[in-house]
């Protein structure tokens, strides 16, 4: 018999076997023992692999993707409930690979009958998962596909009413408590008028239909001041993820300071259920004029009293004070608040004239303010955070000379509008950095247009004298807008709405051109026109203010019309919308139409159609088309040029926000029917075979697809089973690899015999795993093979034959080693010749 051991050299050759023509003998490559390998029981004397059942390592390559799709083609919305089960047995499925139409419900169950939407930790215990949804059908879109259809949200643009002047009040700021309402707050309400709200439609200018919000204690708001009194500068400001509008007031009950708030996040906008939140408990006020500066940004609500020179807080997210801004013990005495620099003027109004004590602004979340009158002046900075001056005591920098009358300091961006470069004040042009630290000097440019004075200065624009007015400044994109006066005297009949504006983009007067008379300068003497505060519009490119009359008006950031002429409502496809099978990428197939629902009253000749692409580029023949239904066809418009995510553009010739913002669409497009997809893991043991590249085919396996769908009362079930295959997994990391290689040569000798064919079998099936030649030397080899015995059957080459004892061996391949198994020759003329007899299955001579 052949040498048991496993021979590593390769010119080792096995002995000569005994010669017996007329007795097959096989010779086997055998261990004494079984092997272990990687947990791979080899019988050595049998050369069968008896193998428990091992799980393929998840990689991309060892999974097969299973899809469970079914065609939704009736006509009205569907329930469709995809079910994939298998036998754990034989596959698992790789963990987090689920996919399904976006939006639908995805469950797992390890029994069949118990599901949940949590996806187990262990993947190997589930054994079917279920996706459910509805599918909008409008019936068959052809080839197994759907007719469906969208709602489309619009984004919705056009130019905003000026509201005229309201009865009973007059306003000073506004604010915005959603994209529908414009809400301001009246000032100065000393006398026969309580604390009012008042709220108006942004499309039509008309009353909301809660109208106005009064803080008073009776049925008469007007027959007397009520329970709260509030500032002559009244701020009003939202807190967007609460829709609560907050502007400060006194309760005249305790003198106390504080803020009342209305609720607009309630269907029926009304006061809050805590309607006033006290941020002080050590002021007494008992006079309109007390209040000094009021400012705001995101979240906190600031406000200076006068009197005093302290700054109050309230944080508009928890509708309560700021913390550190509440009572605490300083020595002996109680206090609040955050005290400002005093001065020796402590009253709001001098003998000569107005002289604000206190203004404030909110820059990046920290307070800037300037404090005192005329010449008396300190400028500087609050962290509210630490509750201390930015850059230490503050009292330290030096006056400045002021003006009885200023705005709030402002911020300084720069060309990018976010970097701050400081903070300034108009009438002075003086600066400070970031952190109220030093004096730093504004841009000449910007200098020299605030100076009235210089031929290159407001007046020089506006060619008339113009002086600051008292009021606000807003920022809206990257421009600075405040108001200036002509005239040079407050109350005069001129003092009109004259808006100027500086660029930070291009740190140059704001170029209105057509739109405005001088650069930097837009003019409004149109009556009631005195303008208060300035707000950026959180949702158009636009500016707003609040005048003296109660007239609220609206800009375009460019010195145009808010929104421009005409109104539109533009129409977007979100592709996630229509994806249902399982590939991201996937698009609709096709567009079919697009529904328009009007409101009473519009004209569908009004209406004009531009069709954009993914991009936002209208696409070629669909420009500014008339539209002259109300249904629009969409059976041209091909879907290569809209890309899967176009935008419908409908424009409202002379029509109102208020019209427009009540069209609806609807887009109806054909797209692939809905899938559930799983990447499932085959199990299988450790089969012989040779790897390619590594790997090694996983046998098929079944798979159950259970499909519902619901229509109405009518529910449609079916059951199929799918045969999965096509897997690989990793045979090196599955099985553990090894090798067999061997020589052809001459018994006589141990020449080599090149030329011979040698064969790879399986044992038991005798089918063919592979073949081989040896080279000139007689050498062979066959890599990558899984644990176990094969069969090695070696050719008679011309000239040579191989004996029948020697013409078939098998060997153990064990991991990570390399099995000789030789050939050994003789010479055609020794003896005779055999052949192997298939359906004899051993060696035969040759009789003839």
């Amino acid at each position: 018999m052949a040498n048991s051991e496993h021979r590593r050299a390769q010119g080792a050759h096995s002995n000569e076997p005994e010669r017996s023509p007329n007795l097959l003998r096989i010779v086997r490559f055998a261990l004494l023992s079984s092997v272990s390998v990687l947990g791979v029981s080899i019988s050595s004397m049998t050369g069968e692999v008896n193998s428990s059942p091992r799980q393929i390592s998840p990689t991309s390559s060892s999974s097969a993707q299973d899809v469970n799709s079914v065609s939704v083609t009736n006509l009205q919305d569907t329930d469709v409930v995809l079910t994939t089960s298998w036998d754990p047995s034989v596959a698992t499925y790789e963990s987090e690979s689920v996919i399904a139409p976006e939006g639908w419900n995805i469950e797992f169950s390890t029994d069949g009958s118990t599901w949940t939407t949590s996806e187990p930790l262990s993947s190997s215990t589930v054994t079917s998962v279920r996706a459910s949804g509805k599918v909008p059908s409008q019936g068959d879109g052809g080839d197994g596909n759907t007719l469906r259809y969208n709602d489309l949200g619009a984004v919705v643009s056009g130019a905003p009413l000026d509201f005229a002047a309201s009865t009973g009040g007059d306003g000073y700021d506004i604010a915005f408590p959603d994209p529908s309402r414009v809400i301001n707050v009246y000032h100065h309400n000393g006398t026969g008028q309580a604390v009012t709200i008042e709220c108006k439609l942004r499309t039509t200018g008309s009353a909301c239909p809660e109208g106005k919000i009064y803080f008073d204690d009776d049925a008469n708001p007007a027959d007397d001041p009520g329970p709260y009194l509030n500032p002559n500068n009244s701020r009003i400001a939202v807190h967007a993820p609460t829709k609560k509008a907050y502007t400060p007031a006194i309760r005249r009950s305790d003198s106390k300071l504080g803020f009342l708030c209305v609720d607009y996040s309630l269907t029926t906008p009304a006061k809050c259920a805590t309607e006033f939140i006290p941020v002080s408990s050590q002021s007494s006020m008992t006079a309109l004029s007390e209040f000094g500066g009021i400012a705001f940004d995101e979240s906190k609500f600031y406000v200076v009293n006068a009197v005093n020179h302290r700054l109050y807080c309230l944080d508009m997210a928890t509708a309560s004070i700021c913390s550190g801004f509440g009572d605490r013990t300083v020595g002996d005495s109680t206090e609040d608040g955050f005290l400002l620099p005093a001065n020796g003027f402590s009253a709001p109004y001098a003998a000569g004239g107005w002289g604000w004590t206190s203004d404030i602004s909110v820059i990046k979340g920290k307070v800037y303010f300037v404090h005192g009158r005329a010449s008396d002046y300190v400028f500087g900075c609050v962290d509210p955070t630490t509750r201390s001056f930015c850059s230490g005591d503050i009292t330290t920098q030096p006056t400045q000379n002021g003006s009885p009358f200023d705005f709030p300091p402002f911020p300084l961006y720069g060309t990018n509008g976010t970097t701050l470069l400081g903070v300034c004040l108009f009438y002075n042009r003086t600066c400070i950095d970031a952190n109220g630290s030093a004096f730093v000097t504004m841009p000449t440019a910007l200098s020299t247009f605030l100076n009235p004075s210089t031929v290159d200065g407001i007046d020089y624009y506006a060619n008339t004298p113009l002086y600051f007015s008292l009021f606000e400044w807003g920022v809206a994109a990257n421009r600075l807008f405040f108001q200036v006066e002509s005239g040079g005297e407050v109350w005069s009949a001129d003092w009109v709405g004259d808006l100027a504006c500086w660029d930070f983009e291009t740190a140059a007067p704001c170029d209105f051109g057509v739109n405005g008379d001088e650069p930097g300068i837009v003019y409004d003497h149109s009556p009631g026109r005195r303008l208060y505060s300035f707000v950026a519009d959180p949702y158009l490119d636009c500016i707003w203010s609040n005048s003296d009359s109660g007239h609220i008006v609206s800009m375009g950031t460019d010195g145009g019309r808010c929104g421009g002429d005409d109104s539109s409502a533009l129409f977007a496809f979100d592709e996630d919308d229509a994806r249902l099978d399982c590939d991201a990428s996937s698009d609709p197939i096709r567009w079919s139409q697009l529904t328009l629902s009007l409101p009473t009253g519009l004209d569908v000749s009004k209406l004009r159609l531009t069709v954009r692409d993914s991009g936002g580029t209208a696409v070629s023949g669909w420009d500014a088309l008339a539209v002259t239904s109300s249904t629009i066809t969409l059976s041209n418009l091909d879907i290569d040029e809209t890309g899967p995510a176009p935008e419908f553009d409908i424009t409202f010739d002379n029509t109102g926000l208020d019209i427009a913002s009540q069209v609806t669409a609807e887009l109806q497009y054909v797209a692939p029917p809905p899938e559930l997809c799983v990447n499932l893991l085959p199990i299988t043991s450790c089969t012989l075979g040779q790897a390619i590249n590594g790997q090694l085919p996983a046998p098929p396996f079944d798979v159950t697809h259970s499909n519902t769908l619901t229509v109405g009362a009518n529910t449609i079930s079916e059951t199929a089973t799918v045969s999965v295959e096509g897997a690989t997994y990793d045979a090196q990391t599955q099985c553990g690899l090894g090798a067999i290689e061997g020589s052809t040569t001459l018994a006589d000798d141990g020449s080599p015999v090149p030329g011979a064919v040698v064969t790879l079998r399986h044992p038991t099936t005798r089918k063919v795993i592979a073949t081989a030649t040896s080279d000139s030397s007689g050498y062979y080899k066959f890599d990558f093979l899984t644990p176990g015995t094969y069969e090695i059957e070696f050719s008679n080459v011309d000239g040579k034959r191989i004996p029948p004892e020697s013409a078939i061996t098998s060997p153990l391949v064990i991991v990570d080693e390399t099995t000789r198994a030789d050939g050994l020759y003789q010479e055609a003329g020794d003896g005779p010749d055999w052949s192997y007899g298939l359906l004899e299955n051993l060696w035969l001579p040759n009789t003839a």
